[in-house]
């Protein structure tokens, strides 16, 4: 294998959702090995829009009072000795494998679902490092912390081999408990999983932070400055331009490459936790089957005694990646006036991060000396804006066209800005999905006047190859939310699902709608960006006209029933006839007068 050069650069501190029978295609792509150029020159100015960070996530259980402190080493190897038994504390987990039936929060299986049905269990291989920089113990409701996971499923390779790389990551805080004397009940902040297929290449690692053969793991460690002294931070592998890393061991010089995933394959993953999500999940899928068999505790026992039960299929989704890069003196000025020129931030705030691939240019003011990239939120309240901006200086066409298998919790923020039908936190309310490269964040705003349930996506119109690139929409909902939102009954619920393009004019696209076992799902496939909106509208048919019930009495009917089938009795009437000075009275029927006699 060809030895490369790797930098180091610094980062900042039972439900059932039943999917569309069906599987996708998912062609590899070289695509999936780009890697974000390593554009290092004074005065540039980058965007970046790319569904995951460039930074690999990693494990630590670090103190609240000394997480940016750079003068001591925060971390804590258990939640169970000091210092972290007694104060309160940050944890993030890259969840380990279950070993015994009895294991929480943990990996309980992964594999692949081929185009015929036929599922196939991966062998899990070893951690990837073998060791975490920031390993810890956890307890009871508090996750392990542990490297990524590598396997290998029988049968199913990739363009660069047989190894899938599998991460479930979980982060939160200490929770409450310290205050009252109390052991502390861990809570979860966030939750996410990812499948990426790779191999292991070697590559030489040499840059900012660590001598030739000295380098940390990602994760807390002691970091040289540039002035030859150390301090505390968090560190992971920067850019070098030639890997997509998904995780690194530093300390042997490896790279999990990323490659696209194999065609007409579906994917699956379990995992076992006792803090699981709530409310809605978001990501990269296609075709999504979401399960969370939620567990109650027995009579006597905490939360910390449930183990709940997540699994997780789908097959992956292509999303566009784009990046472009100016130096400043020559961006655009109707680009450049988006941008503030001290700090090199979108004006109009909300759409993410940025970072400086320079470290000695952080803080600096002038544009033709700084060198900064905005990486905007995938989801961000303004990253739609900002993709909208740059697209025509891309040629409306994608940098790279990855395949994504990716699902993560939405955020705190995200959900007490939704609906309160959303806001049960104890359950799963839905799910979305879509290869768009930005998305609305959140779950799917309701349009009162239209009464629909909206959710914006943008893309470019063309892929890296050229092509048209056409896009996918999943919305899992429980049924009992949408009835909530629209105060329908129990009746079966209908719906539609359209795509509006950016002029308003409606687009065709194919359109799946159905409800099963408590959920809704509605999918739109096949459409064509940039920036459409999808609306789905539900609605209920009124219910069947009944009798209207008699408010006349019971005796009244009675009554007249009887009145009506009794025989009728011919009523007799009398006459008087006369015959001169005699009379004469006739009682009959039809009374006539004798012959002789007329009638008075």
């Amino acid at each position: 294998m060809r030895l490369r050069k790797l930098t180091i650069g610094l980062v900042g501190s039972v439900l059932a959702l039943a999917g569309v029978t069906g599987i996708h295609a998912a062609a590899a792509t070289n695509d999936n090995g780009w890697a974000v150029p390593n554009d290092v020159s004074p005065g540039t100015e980058s965007v970046l829009f790319q569904d995951a960070s460039s930074g690999e996530q990693y494990s630590y259980l670090a103190l609240d009072s000394a997480i940016n402190d750079k003068t001591q080493d925060p971390t804590c190897a258990n939640a169970v000795s000091t210092p972290c038994a007694t104060n309160t504390y940050q944890w993030s987990a890259l969840l380990p494998q279950c070993l015994t039936s009895s294991d929480n929060n943990c990996i309980s299986a992964f594999g692949a679902i081929k185009a015929d049905g036929t599922k196939i269990e991966g062998k899990f291989s070893n951690y990837f490092p073998l060791k975490a920089q920031n390993e810890y113990t956890g307890f009871d409701m508090l996750p392990s912390g542990v490297s990524g996971s590598l396997y290998t499923i029988p049968g199913v390779t990739h363009q660069g081999g047989d190894k899938f790389y599998v991460s479930v990551h979980m982060n939160g805080n200490s929770g409450l408990g310290f205050t009252q004397g109390q052991t502390p009940s861990p809570m979860l902040d966030a939750f996410s999983a990812q499948i990426v297929p790779v191999d292991l290449e070697q590559v030489s690692f040499v840059g900012h932070g660590c001598g030739d053969t000295s380098c940390p793991n990602a994760g807390f460690a002691k970091i040289k400055d540039l002035k030859g002294g150390t301090f505390w931070g968090q560190q992971s592998p920067g850019w070098d331009g030639l890997h997509n890393c998904v995780a690194t061991s530093a300390v042997d010089s490896m790279c999990g490459q990323k490659f696209g995933f194999p065609a007409d394959t579906r994917f699956y993953l379990e995992i076992r936790t006792n803090i699981p999500p709530y409310g809605w999940l978001h990501g990269r899928l296609s075709d999504p089957t979401v399960k969370i068999d939620y567990k109650l505790a027995p009579a006597g026992l905490s939360r910390g005694s449930d183990v709940d039960t997540i699994y997780i299929e789908a097959a992956p989704v292509q999303t566009p990646i784009v990046y472009k890069t100016y130096n400043w003196a020559d961006m655009p000025a109707p680009l450049k006036s988006l941008y503030n020129s001290s700090t090199g931030d979108w004006l109009a705030g909300g759409s993410g991060g940025g970072y400086s691939r320079i470290p000695s240019s952080g803080g600096i003011t002038d544009p033709l000396l700084r060198n900064y990239t905005t990486a905007p939120y995938p989801d961000g309240s303004t990253s739609l804006d900002q993709l909208k901006a740059w697209l025509p200086y891309v040629n409306d066409k994608a940098t790279a066209s990855p395949t994504v298998w990716s699902i993560r919790s939405l955020s705190r923020s995200q959900l007490g800005a939704s609906l309160p039908c959303y806001g049960d936190k104890t359950k799963l309310s839905g799910v979305v999905t879509t290869n768009s490269t930005v998305y609305s964040p959140g779950p799917p705003s309701y349009n009162a006047a239209l009464g629909s349930l909206d959710y914006q996506v943008g893309a470019p119109h063309y892929t890296s190859s050229g092509d048209v690139f056409k896009g996918n929409y999943d919305l899992l909902m429980a049924s009992s939310v949408a009835r909530c939102i629209y105060g329908f009954s129990a009746a079966p619920i209908k719906a539609t699902v359209s795509v509006i393009s950016s002029d308003g004019s409606p687009q065709v696209a194919t359109t799946v709608v159905n409800e099963n076992n408590g959920w809704l799902h509605m999918r739109a496939a096949n459409f064509e960006f940039s920036t459409p909106k999808i609306e789905v509208k539900l609605s209920q048919d009124a219910p069947a006209p009944t009798a209207t019930p008699s408010t006349t009495p019971a005796s009244t009917i009675a009554s007249a029933t009887a009145q009506a089938s009794a025989p009728v009795v011919a009523k007799k009437i009398t006459i008087t006839c006369i015959k001169g000075k005699t009379s004469k009275s006739v009682t009959a029927v039809k009374p006539t007068c004798p012959a002789g006699y007329k009638k008075k």
